[in-house]
């Protein structure tokens, strides 16, 4: 078993907050598509994304020593843990939905003379064969999805991943300050209230849900943190980061 040191960070209860009752925006599947190309094109906060999590580093930094050797960034955006994997060492592969993240991080990964596969693809169907990587990365990717649509992305992970392979993800925590606060589309998915992410939904878990939902695999570690974007804590940003085992 993988040995890695979590703290688990306590966190005040909160009331619970309802929705506001506000139009849903329009939202499919082609609208996703469109959303984040334009985000990562237009964004003023993208180069935000360009800063990876100094908890990408420790999780790869301890289980490099246990035979890991494929990675895969599941949804890597702009290649922020991309280049890190590569740099680590490992046989770096990954994907996202976006044709210009996708250019973005291959342009990077030559710049920067790291070998690696990035693909335009989705979590509906990982463009990977069954049985490819040793660990797959899901930070901040597949916490944009509906939950029919997260329970097919991690079904996606599992099949992608060698027997005993790795899985690392987060969820958005229901402590996360914009819980409930924008429209619903569905239990626990909400629009965000304001701001660059509001036109997707976005679904919030707690850990009953998310035992629920790895089911499939032997839950190694787990905490709800706070996240950073470089050196900057994003307050009352609660996500719950989660390594499993198939």
């Amino acid at each position: 078993m993988v040995e890695v040191e979590y703290q688990m960070i306590n966190t005040i209860q909160k009331p619970k907050r309802r929705s506001r009752k506000r139009k849903i925006p329009p939202w499919n599947k082609e609208i996703c598509e469109q959303y984040w190309e334009d985000h990562w094109k237009n964004s003023s906060i993208a180069y935000l994304f360009n800063q990876p999590d100094p908890e990408v580093f420790k999780l790869l930094d301890r289980i490099k020593r246990r035979g890991i050797k494929k990675v895969l960034d599941a949804g890597c955006g702009l290649g922020r843990h991309t280049a890190v994997i590569a740099k680590m060492g490992f046989e770096t592969f990954a994907f996202d939905r976006s044709e210009y993240a996708v250019n973005y991080t291959i342009n990077k990964m030559q710049s920067l003379n790291y070998k690696s596969e990035v693909v335009k693809g989705n979590f509906e169907k990982i463009p990977f064969p069954d049985k490819s990587f040793d660990l797959v990365i899901a930070y901040c990717s597949s916490i944009y999805l509906p939950l029919e649509e997260l329970k097919q992305a991690i079904a996606e992970m599992h099949r992608v991943l060698n027997d005993s392979g790795y899985l690392y993800i987060t969820f958005m925590s229901t402590q996360h300050k914009e819980y409930a606060r924008g429209p619903m589309l569905e239990k626990n998915t909400f629009f965000l209230s304001a701001g660059n992410c509001s036109l997707i939904p976005h679904h919030f878990s707690d850990k009953s849900e998310i035992n629920r939902l790895l089911n499939k695999f032997d839950i190694l570690a787990s905490k709800e943190k706070e996240l950073m974007f470089g050196t900057e804590i994003i307050p009352e940003s609660f996500h719950h980061l989660v390594l499993a085992r198939k």
